[in-house]
């Protein structure tokens, strides 16, 4: 769970939602066809973030450095 600090467009992914989690990792989810989300929006853990076109984009940052993701997902 986290707030989402973006909800829009985003250049060679497309409509992204991102999520910043309490401990300070954001989640981004990329390339969806749809998405009720709003900047500000509080998203509880497991919540539908949106619908994903053919492939979801999914990527994890802290600052100015992306994660690997295989220590995140489990």
């Amino acid at each position: 769970g986290g707030i989402v600090i973006f909800s829009g467009e985003k250049e060679g992914i497309g409509k992204t939602v991102i999520i910043q989690q309490s401990d300070g990792i954001d989640v981004w989810y990329g390339n969806l066809s749809t998405t009720t989300m709003k900047l500000y929006d509080y998203v509880e853990k497991g919540a539908l973030v949106g619908e994903a076109n053919d492939v979801l984009y999914l990527a994890f940052s802290k600052g100015d450095k992306y994660l690997d993701y295989e220590e995140y997902i489990k």
